[in-house]
C-alpha cells in the first residue's frame, strides 16, 4: 500500500498546479498537520539529492515545479511546444470547447476518446482558451474560448461561429454527454452490474458519424495553423 508521502507526491504531480493543503488532506484522508509534516519530508528529500523538481509552498497551497537550474532545457522545450503550429489534436480540442463551452476536461476526454491534458495545457499557454471553477463541481475546471481567440477570428461573440446553433444543440453531443455522466456516476443496478450505456446501437452510429473520436494518434494536418502566443512560458506551473 502506498505511504502518505507517496500519495501526496502523486497528487501534486498529477495536479500540475497549486493544491490547497485542505484538498490534499481530504483526498489522502489525513489532517492538515499530517500534510504539513509530509510536505516537510518531501522538501527535505528534494533538497538532499539532485532532483529536477522542487516543492513550493505558499498561502496554504503546495506545488511541484521544475528546478530553477533546469531552465536552460525546460524553457526551449516549452517555447517550441507553444510557438509551433497547432496540431490536428489541438484544433480538435479547441473546436470542442468552442462549440460546447463551458466544458470540463473529463467531458472533452470522453468526446475525443483520449486524454486531453496536454492539448489543454497547450491551448491555455497560447491564450486561446480560459478556465474557471466549475459551477457544478468546485473541484473541477470548465474551459471556454478566450476573448483573444474571438479577436483573432474577427467575431464579437461565440454564436457567430459557423453553424454554431446546430452544432451546439447537436443531439449526438447531448447523448454523449448524458452517457458520460452515467458512466462517471458509476451507478449499479439491482444485480450489482455497472449501469448500461444510454446510447443504443442505432444512436451510436449517428454519434460516430457526427462526432469523430480519436482512438489512435492522428497525423498532423497538412495545413497547420499558426496562432500567436499570448502567454509566457513560465505559466506552465500554474496550469492544470
Amino acid at each position: 500500500m502506498a505511504s502518505l508521502k507517496q500519495k501526496v507526491e502523486a497528487l501534486l504531480f498529477v495536479a500540475g498546479r497549486p493544491v490547497a493543503l485542505a484538498d490534499l488532506a481530504k483526498f489522502v484522508q489525513s489532517d492538515e498537520a499530517g500534510i504539513k509534516t509530509t510536505l516537510a519530508e518531501l522538501e527535505r528529500d528534494y533538497q538532499s539529492s539532485e532532483r529536477g523538481v522542487q516543492l513550493f509552498q505558499n498561502a496554504g497551497e503546495a506545488q511541484l515545479v521544475s528546478h530553477g537550474e533546469t531552465r536552460t532545457v525546460t524553457e526551449p522545450f516549452l517555447k517550441e511546444d507553444i510557438e509551433g503550429n497547432l496540431s490536428r489534436a489541438a484544433l480538435e480540442t479547441l473546436s470542442i470547447i468552442a462549440y460546447r463551452q463551458p466544458i470540463t476536461r473529463p467531458e472533452i476526454d470522453f468526446i475525443r476518446g483520449v486524454n486531453s491534458t496536454i492539448m489543454l495545457r497547450n491551448l491555455l499557454m497560447r491564450g486561446l482558451v480560459d478556465r474557471k471553477r466549475s459551477s457544478k463541481d468546485a473541484r473541477m475546471f470548465e474551459y471556454v474560448i478566450s476573448f483573444d481567440l474571438l479577436k483573432m477570428l474577427g467575431i464579437s461573440k461565440i454564436q457567430d461561429l459557423p453553424e454554431f446553433a446546430s452544432l451546439n444543440q447537436s443531439q449526438a453531443m447531448k447523448m454523449l454527454e448524458k452517457n458520460m455522466k452515467v458512466a462517471a456516476a458509476g451507478e449499479a443496478d439491482a444485480t450489482g452490474e455497472p449501469a448500461k450505456s444510454d446510447i443504443s446501437p442505432a444512436n451510436k452510429s449517428a454519434v460516430d458519424t457526427e462526432i469523430p473520436t480519436e482512438t489512435s494518434p492522428k497525423p498532423e494536418s497538412s495545413q497547420p495553423v499558426t496562432i500567436p502566443v499570448k502567454r509566457e512560458t513560465n505559466q506552465l506551473e500554474k496550469l492544470e
